[in-house]
Formats: C-alpha cells, structure tokens, sequence
C-alpha cells in the first residue's frame, strides 16, 4: 500500500507541477513583453534571464553567473522603414563572441507576406541569420550561394523571390542592430563615439594635393603582388574575363565625402549638395567615393546599380560594414577636378548610420578577387588596406575614447529591490543565529516562525530571484583561480553573488547549517516532503549509523570526482553536475525533458522515507560546505549534561541523524535547524527537564503532605 501511495504521489507531482508550468509558460509566451519562451530556444543552456536594461535596451542572458549572450529587439535600435513604411521589428539573440543564436519576426506590415506569400517564406529566409558572426559580411544573393562563393569573411544567404525589398529590410535590420549592440556591449567590437564633421571646413584643392593630405585614399596593387598572393600562379593562366592583363597594376582610389573639403571638391559644389539633398541618401548617411583602373576592378562586370558589391568589402573595429550603391548619375567623373585622372568606374556608397560607422576611426577596405581558371576551378583572394581620415576634418570636442559602463553596474541596478529584501532577510538569518537563546525560547511559536522563512527561502530566493546556489559555482571559481579571476564575472548575478559572499563568511562562523538548512530552496523542498511523510503517517526507512555513516561519505566523493573533472573540461563538469536537481526543480520549474523531472522527483519521492535524502549522501555543494564549515568559529548549539547520557530526545527527533549517540552534534551534517534547542528550552519536552520538574513536584507534594501531618498532630 505504501508503495502504491508512493508511486501515485510522485506521478501526481510530476503532473502537476509540469501541467502547471508548462500552461503557465505558455500563457506568458503570448503576450508580447514576455519572450521567455524565445530566449529559451536562442539559449537552450540558460538558466538565468536578466530584465531588460534601461541604458541599452538588451536582456543579458545567463547560466548561472556566466553571461552566455543578449537578446534585444531591433526596434529599440534601428528605424529602417519597410515596403509598408513600417519597421520590421525582431527579437535577435547573439552571444558573448558576436555570433546570431537566433531571430524571429515579432512584427511587421509587409503586404506581400500578409496577403500573397504568407510566413513560410519569411521565417524560412530569417532562418539563414542563425550561425553567422555579426563581423561576417552577409549578402543576399541567391546566385553566389547556388554557385558556392567562397569570398572571404562573407556569407551568401537565398534572397525571397518576388520580396526583395522586403528581404533587403530585414537583412539590414538585423545587422545593423546587431552591429549596434556589438560595438557598446562586446569589448572587441567596441569603439570610440562617431566624430562630427567640421561642415564650415573648406579650401579648394588639386587632386595631387587631396591625396598628398590624406582626404584621397591610393591603394595600388601590382601583378607580382597578386600574383605571391596566389601561390606564383601567373594571371596568364587564368582564364577569367575579369582581367586586362594589358595592365601591369591595379589602382584603387577611395574618399569618404561628408566632410566639404573631400565631397565638395571631388564632386564639385553642385553635385555635392545635390547628392546630400537627394532621395538617395538619408540626412545621417555616409558616403564613400571608390574608383579604380587597371587589370581588375573592385565591381563586376555585372553589377547593377543600387546593389551591394561583391568584390568590395568594408570593415572597421573588426566588423563588417554594409555597403550599397547610391546610383548616383551612374557614372560620376571628376575630370573638372585639376590634375584627376580618368575613372570611368568611379561610384557612391552610402553607409547607414545604424551600422555605427565611425567616419574618424580607421577603417579596411578589403578587395575580394574570385579568378576563373575554367569553367568548374575558382580561386579567391582578398587584399585590404588601412586608411584613416586626418582629424582635422572633425570637431576635436567630441574626440573621446569610449567609456562603456560595466554591465553588472546596471544589472545591480535594476535588481535593486531584490538584493535590498534579500540583505534583510540575510540581517534576520543573522540575528535568529547570534539570538539562539531568544529565538528558541519561542517554543511552540518558532516551527510556524522558521516555516514562513523557509517559504520566503523557496519562493523569493529560488523561484523570483533565482538565487539557487550550486557546486558549479564552485568549481567555476576554482578554475578563475588558477586561470584569470575576473570579479566582472561573479558581479553579473547579484543574488548569487550576495549570497555566497554571505554564506562563505557564515561558513567559517557556525558552518554550513546557514545555509542548508535556511537558504537552500531545494532544501526547503525536502523539507516540505519530510512534513507531508509526517502528515500521511509514512513509516521512515531505517538506516543503521554504520550505514549512515558510509553514505554521508558520498558527497565527498561526488564532488571529488566533479572538481577534478572541471579542471579537465568544464563542459563536462557541467554535465555532470546535473546530479543536482536545482536546475530542474528550482531553476526551470520542472519545466525540462522527461529524464530530469523524473529524476529530481524520485529524490524527494526517497525523501517520504528517508528525510533530505539528497542533502545527506548526495549534494556535493553540501559536501563542498562542510569542508569550509570544519573551520566554523562557534559551535553555539545548546547542551545539556544528560544529553546522551541518558537522554536520546534530541537524537530521535532530529531527521538528518546529525546528533550522535553520545549527545554530539556532527555539524558537518547539521543543518542547524535549531529544533533540537527549542526543545531543550522547552520543559515540557527536553525529558531531563521533565524528570527534574516531576522530581519537584513529588518533593512539593510530600513537604506539603509533611506539613499537613504536622499541623494536624498539633
């Protein structure tokens, strides 16, 4: 019967907490300031996700205090304006190393979804985004990729047919929002803040004289450069109509044509202003001048205008930098510019301000030569150049270097009153451990007293605040030890950090019983099954203490085996430390494949029989704790001469056999759960208490029946 209760009662608690959460998720998914559900499958591993920040409006994501990455909505940083004149707005998720995770389109108007192709195509062609770096040069070209180009630092993913416009939106949606929160969230990407053109800076200069001063930039390539490039291989023996080899050079001329001095001279007075007062380009765009001669040119003989090169490619600050074709007069010349040469190919670029392009930092321009030898052999190489505008172009009062503010500033802000009721409740743990007296003399009032902080254990610190500590915590700062400590890191989850800042220091005072038996969520669960084996009158497994005391031994072993195993690959340590339920049970609320459910209640299923199993012979964060705890300062749990001999009141009653046969308390097993000093405060129940008080009264009772006697023989 007992059985059958058992397996009924686990069943029902896996269904029930599953059905909850699951329907709870669900509901949550659906409204549209939630996107648990879509952070989730960005970041399978997650088990922390951040509130939305208020400088930059991203969501750093985590598992346990490792940053994995940032989720953000594309609306929060760019304003490209579709086909309908709306923005395309998506929610997109790139880790710590700059790499898309994951996207999907939480809006749009686009007519030619919403009443022709409908949202396959669409969530097919958003698809292609996940995998790429953001410092990877995406273009939509459905040819290249059928035909496997293979030009350097770029991707080529299907365009939508009969959507193009549509596709070209969302594909400068996402990179260039993506590009935004690179350069201010991601260290390598980040940059100085865009300077300010000097608008009234202006003097008429020669072509000899532009490029002498820097505002024209002149790469010049060789054949014997080209060809060191391929191996020696000749340019004769290729057979691609690309090349002239009547030419011995390639010369590449390049300007950037905000500033007046370049722009104006370059194109000429009328055409500059006609340029920047155009539809062509938007009122914060940049635009690049680029033109060559020689025996390859940096665009296709096919290329068409408005489009976005293949053989030319921008970068700066390790990312790439979208560049498309103005279509500006087609064919622009400076042949009225003095001593210019002729440069039949010469064309305009506009850069979107949304790409964070900073016009006076250095920048890369790459050239990708992809060579035919025949019809089935290509070879591709890329050649890139430096170039930097003189800074007398820009308004030296905004020349700065960038001063990113720490992220975990901001997180510890906006968890402000987290880590506040948090500390408070630390204060009161605090107080009840140096007030014992006080607090145990309570009597019958301190079990619903120490229930409600338990429930404020589980229900703020586990499931709200997500402040479950686990032993991967302390492997992961074993290894920050030997390897790189960065305190930037532990900073990031302020619960976790309070928390164990608060525990380890309550270690060396009264040992890990703080902890386990105040501050654990998991271990309120245990203890919530211990009191309904009680309620239903479920007989308790016996465990001799020669057993007891082989298994305690367990955890010691596990977390052997984990911390060793950490410093052979964390990876792997991280699986393993899925003996820990925390995850399943606090972490994701049971919300899990069926292994894990599964497995995290069969632990507090065996705690109807035998109670905190888990704690006693499993935890290896508890084993971890003991360790420390040996060297506690205080040992302040109260005492009596009888306990032990002869009184075993104490021992009975405590669940976790912390209390040894002679009255000593193992505190390396104690969870400090102070009942057994309530009960010696308390004479009704501590029975050497209730021996001395019956051996009063027999003594008031026979001096009163002594003086009756008394009274009465007078």
């Amino acid at each position: 019967m007992v059985k059958n209760h058992f397996i009924k009662l686990a069943i029902s608690l896996v269904v029930g907490w599953y059905s909850c959460t699951v329907f709870a998720n669900d509901d949550a998914a659906d409204t549209p300031m939630d996107r648990t559900a879509e952070i989730k499958l960005f970041f399978p591993e997650a088990t922390v996700i951040g509130e939305k920040q208020t400088d930059v409006p991203i969501i750093p994501v985590y598992q346990l205090q490792q940053l994995l990455g940032y989720v953000f909505e594309s609306n929060d940083f760019v304003n490209i304006q579709g086909f309908s004149g709306n923005r395309v707005n998506m929610l997109i998720g790139m880790d710590v190393d700059g790499k898309l995770v994951g996207n999907k389109v939480i809006e749009h108007q686009e007519p030619i979804f919403l009443h022709g192709l409908g949202d396959p195509p669409l969530q097919k062609f958003v698809k292609q985004f996940v995998g790429p770096k953001v410092n990877n040069r995406i273009r939509v070209d459905s040819k290249s990729k059928a035909a496997g180009s293979q030009t350097p630092n770029t991707i080529y993913i299907d365009g939508i047919s009969r959507a193009t416009i549509s596709a070209i939106v969302i594909n400068d949606t996402i990179l260039s929002s993506s590009l935004k929160v690179a350069r201010q969230m991601l260290d390598e990407f980040a940059q100085a803040p865009a300077l300010e053109v000097k608008l009234d800076y202006f003097e008429k200069l020669t072509w000899a004289e532009l490029l002498e001063q820097g505002y024209v930039k002149h790469w010049s390539l060789t054949r014997t450069e080209v060809e060191k490039a391929l191996n020696g291989k000749s340019l004769d023996s290729f057979a691609d109509n690309s090349l002239d080899l009547s030419q011995q050079k390639i010369d590449i001329y390049y300007a950037y044509l905000n500033t007046p001095i370049t722009g104006r001279n370059i194109l000429g007075d009328q055409a500059f202003h006609r340029l920047f007062n155009s539809l062509a380009l938007a009122p914060k765009d940049h635009a690049l001048m680029v033109a060559s001669t020689g025996f390859y040119s940096y665009i296709e003989d096919d290329f068409q205008p408005g489009a976005v090169p293949e053989r030319l490619s921008l970068n700066q600050k390790g990312l790439s930098i979208p560049l498309r074709d103005v279509n500006f007069n087609n064919s622009p010349n400076i042949s009225d510019l003095p001593g210019a040469p002729e440069l039949p190919n010469m064309r305009i670029f506009k850069i979107k301000p949304q790409t964070g392009f900073n016009p006076g930092a250095e920048i890369q321009i790459q050239l990708n030569m992809g060579l035919r030898k025949n019809h089935l052999v290509k070879q591709d190489v890329s050649f890139t150049d430096n170039y930097q505008l003189p800074s007398n172009l820009f308004n030296a009062s905004v020349v700065e270097t960038i001063k990113k503010k720490a992220l975990w500033v901001s997180i510890w802000k906006s968890r402000v009153v987290e880590i506040v009721v948090l500390l408070l409740s630390l204060a009161l743990v605090s107080l009840i451990f140096i007030k014992q007296e006080f607090f145990s003399g309570l009597g019958n009032k301190f079990t619903p007293f120490r229930w409600t902080f338990l429930l404020f254990t589980l229900f703020f610190i586990g499931y709200y605040s997500q402040g479950q500590l686990s032993v991967v915590n302390i492997f992961t700062l074993l290894i920050s030890l030997f390897t790189e400590f960065k305190l930037d890191v532990f900073l990031l989850d302020p619960v976790i950090f309070v928390l164990w800042i608060f525990t380890f220091v309550s270690l060396f005072l009264w040992g890990r019983g703080v902890f386990c038996g105040w501050l654990c969520p998991f271990g309120v669960l245990q203890e919530m099954v211990a009191w309904l084996a009680t309620k239903l009158s479920i007989k308790q497994w016996k465990i001799s203490p020669n057993l007891h005391a082989k298994l305690t031994k367990s955890k010691f072993l596990i977390l052997l085996g984990l911390v060793f195993t950490s410093f052979y690959s964390l990876a792997t340590a991280e699986v393993m430390s899925e003996i820990e339920p925390f995850k399943t049970a606090i972490t994701m609320n049971f919300v899990r494949t069926w292994p894990f459910v599964v497995y995290s209640v069969l632990l507090l299923g065996i705690g109807l029989f035998i109670n905190k199993f888990y704690c006693r012979y499993v935890c290896p964060l508890g084993a971890g704790l003991a360790i420390l705890g040996k060297f506690r300062r205080f040992e302040k749990l109260t005492r009596r001469n009888e306990c032990g001999t002869p009184c075993q009141t104490c021992r009975h009653a405590c669940g976790v056999n912390a209390i040894e046969k002679n009255g000593k308390i193992d505190y390396d097993e104690c969870i400090q759960c102070l009942e057994c000093v309530v009960i010696i405060n308390d004479n009704t129940r501590c029975s050497p208490q209730v021996v001395e008080q019956k051996r009063e009264s027999r003594s008031r009772i026979k001096g009163n029946i002594e003086e009756i006697v008394i009274v009465h023989s007078s």
